[in-house]
């Protein structure tokens, strides 16, 4: 029982100790994480840079649209002022009668070039304007665009720290614990250890004491036996003794000299009968 607990209690250790590496790789990653969000983070405020770069490129193309239109502007001026020049010679013309009559032809076709070049001024004007306000719309959906975007993703980055950091301080919580029950484990798993020595050290001991109890029963049924024969041979010696003291003093005497095999208090009845043949000797 107590071996198997030892093994239970390594086992465990293991467990513990393979569940802390394993929360030691999660936190890891979490921190990989953590660091990949930053650099999107970081990505995301180089993108946002980089467009408000852009618009500001557009909106110095802008300018450059409206000092064309401005440009324009003095065409304008210019073909109002043509138009009035060709009026005058036209009727400075008129004036002349028919010596005026070509000057009056090369005015008409003045005043036609400045009616082109006005026209052409006009369409390039509302064209400039155009693209002007649809340059601006787009810079500025696009402005709000990417700001929304870019709010929202830094809102969503910020989230996604926030929740590493937790599943961080989690994964800390956790190594610190696993740590700890791998610490008690392992003090489990030594004092079971050290309980299983003791106990294999208490099993010899009382095996050895069994050994030496049989080896002590068997000594004093030994001795038993050795003082069951002394006591046999005693008495055969005993007899011995007798006869011989009957040979010694005649058969006459048998009666008489023999003596009383009862035992005494405090002698046994072998060293009682020696006792009293030697007396009788």
């Amino acid at each position: 029982m107590i071996a198997r607990t030892a093994e239970n209690a390594q086992n465990s250790q293991r467990i513990s100790e393979e569940s802390a590496d394993a929360v030691k790789e999660g936190q890891g990653l979490i921190q990989s994480m953590v660091s990949a969000i930053n650099e999107i983070d970081m990505s995301n405020a180089k993108v946002a840079e980089e467009i408000e770069n852009s618009n500001r490129e557009i909106r110095d193309i802008v300018k450059v649209i409206s000092e064309i239109g401005a440009k324009t502007q003095v065409i304008n001026d210019i073909v109002f002022q043509t138009k009035l020049l060709s009026f005058n010679a036209s009727v400075e013309a008129a004036r002349a009668g028919e010596h005026g009559k070509g000057f009056a032809v090369v005015a008409e076709e003045v005043g036609n070039l400045a009616r082109m070049s006005g026209n052409a001024a006009k369409e390039i004007t509302e064209m400039l304007e155009g693209s002007i306000s649809k340059v601006e719309g787009i810079v500025t959906n696009t402005t709000t665009r990417v700001n929304g975007l870019v709010k929202t993703g830094k809102s969503k980055v910020e989230i996604g720290i926030e929740i590493a950091e937790k599943c961080d301080h989690t994964f800390q919580e956790i190594v610190m614990k696993s740590t700890r029950v791998s610490s008690l484990v392992a003090e489990i798993s030594s004092a079971t250890q050290e309980q299983a020595v003791g106990v294999n050290e208490v099993s010899k001991a009382i095996t050895q004491l069994n050994e030496a109890t049989q080896q002590s029963n068997t000594v004093s049924e030994a001795s038993a036996a050795s003082a069951e024969r002394l006591n046999s041979q005693s008495l055969e010696m005993a007899e011995v003794v007798a006869e011989l003291v009957v040979i010694v003093k005649g058969g006459n005497a048998n009666e008489k000299s023999i003596p009383d095999l009862g035992t005494r208090e405090g002698e046994t009845p072998s060293a009682q009968k020696n006792s009293d043949y030697l007396k009788a000797a």
